[in-house]
């Protein structure tokens, strides 16, 4: 029978040096048995050299995958430094794509274009437009058709079409008649009642006996500028008595992309300017899309203190009191795998030029929760197994028992986020992207440098 034994020998010519190219599984083979003096091979390495190369080679390529994760995971958490590129529009992230009213409204548009600064009328704007609505209310809550009101009225006009933003030329400033709708020539009034008391508020008195209800003058409609009426009674019983509110209104023209990009300059310029100089009702355009986001960042800070109470409990759970049991450094490095795993998807997309959309924000839960999943069931299994074993015995034991449950998991969840992919909803589109970055991210770079290599040619 033949006896295992090492012997001493120089190293063979082909496996000199400790490359990392020599294949684990090679490494029992290149110890040489003691077979009869007519059938021994000569043996490939020594002793010291075959476990000096085990242990290397075992040693080395943990290292190189750590080192190659965290040098991924910072290479991606760099392209979220700095203000991240956004998309949060409420209608392009809320709405399905391609749906038959957004078809509509093209068709329409094309049919009824419309100039804001030569021919403006609110009637048929296709969209909300870009404005800023006031609402003022009598001090005394009776009547805001006085004189005296209509004096703070004017005030408040005037206040409000002096706010400027910074012009295209450097020190210019634009206020609103420099970016307000036209009608014939001139800006649109925010209120028909203020236009035709000319800036005085003593010819209201005259103007009271003519104001009727709903429909000023034959054309002009007083349903959304008066609240609170009450009409005369007996014959004239369309004429207003009194009125409890009174709005305002001021459009502004978005015609080309340098007009929208500064009425949005003058409504941010104005959310911030009014709240402080005036106690009055406001609402614009962008409103809605400030207070979605507003209200989105105040929560995104409560959601570091869940994700640390979620860290500490995966890591809490696996302490124990036996030193040997404990498995602390275990679902540490785990949690560690996962947050790598954040910053590899968040960065790698972000890189790919896909821009980040808030409601992505809670996808750190979802990776961290199916990551902590497979850490704790590799603990439980390898924790099922007998202390008294080697650990390749455990270990084959644990990987034998964890395996399946963990691969069915991985599958079905790879499954279910690419179905949420092929939804028409571009918010949840985005959130989906995100557990499916890496084959994504890879297909649309490669394309991307293919068409660069392309162009280069």
């Amino acid at each position: 029978q033949p006896t295992l034994s090492l012997s001493p020998s120089p190293p063979h010519p082909m496996l000199s040096g400790r490359s990392s190219v020599l294949p684990l599984l090679q490494l029992p083979l290149a110890c040489s048995a003691t077979l009869p003096s007519s059938q021994a091979p000569e043996p490939l390495l020594d002793a010291a050299q075959c476990s000096t190369t085990a242990a290397w080679e075992s040693t080395w390529l943990p290292q190189q995958q750590a080192a190659s994760r965290l040098g991924l995971a910072s290479r991606t958490a760099a392209e979220q430094v700095g203000a991240p590129r956004q998309a949060n529009d409420i209608e392009g992230q809320f709405t399905p794509l391609g749906g038959p009213a957004k078809s509509e409204r093209r068709f329409a548009q094309e049919h009824f274009p419309t100039r804001d600064s030569e021919r403006f009328s609110g009637q048929r704007l296709l969209t909300e437009g870009a404005f800023a609505s006031l609402i003022a209310v009598s001090a005394s809550g009776n009547n805001i058709l006085t004189a005296g009101a209509f004096g703070e009225l004017l005030r408040l006009d005037g206040a409000v079409q002096s706010l400027a933003v910074p012009g295209g030329d450097p020190g210019t400033q634009l206020s609103y008649p420099d970016l307000c709708v036209r009608s014939n020539g001139s800006c649109g009034s925010p209120n028909p009642l203020l236009a035709a008391v000319q800036g005085e508020p003593a010819r209201l008195e005259t103007l009271l006996p003519q104001l009727t209800y709903p429909v000023f003058g034959s054309s002009i409609f007083m349903g959304t500028f008066l609240g609170g009426v009450q009409l005369a009674g007996g014959a004239g019983a369309s004429r207003v008595q009194a009125a409890k509110a009174l709005r305002l209104v001021y459009y502004l023209r978005e015609d080309e992309a340098a007009d929208r990009e500064r009425s949005l300059q003058w409504l941010e310029n104005f959310l911030k300017r009014i709240p402080a100089e005036l106690e009055v009702a406001y609402f614009t355009s962008i409103s809605r899309q400030e207070e979605f986001e507003g209200n989105i960042r105040k929560v995104i800070p409560l959601f570091s203190i869940t994700y640390f109470l979620t860290i500490t409990f995966a890591i809490t759970s696996c302490l124990r009191v036996d030193c040997v049991r404990n498995k602390v450094w275990v679902a540490a490095f785990g949690v560690l795998s996962s947050g790598l795993a954040v910053l590899s998807s968040f960065g790698l997309l972000l890189f790919c030029g896909v821009p980040f959309v808030l409601t992505v924000a809670n996808a750190p839960f979802l990776i961290l929760g199916v990551g902590v999943d497979d850490m704790f069931i590799m603990i439980s299994s390898w924790q099922q197994t007998n202390p008294k074993n080697k650990v390749e015995k455990r270990m084959a034991e644990t990987y034998a028992e964890a395996a399946v449950s963990i691969t069915i998991t991985t599958l079905t969840d790879v499954l279910a986020f690419y179905i949420g992919i092929m939804t028409s909803f571009q918010s949840v589109k985005s959130f989906y992207w995100q557990p499916t970055s890496l084959p994504l991210g890879h297909r649309k770079y490669c394309g991307r440098k293919q068409r660069r290599l392309e162009v280069g040619r």
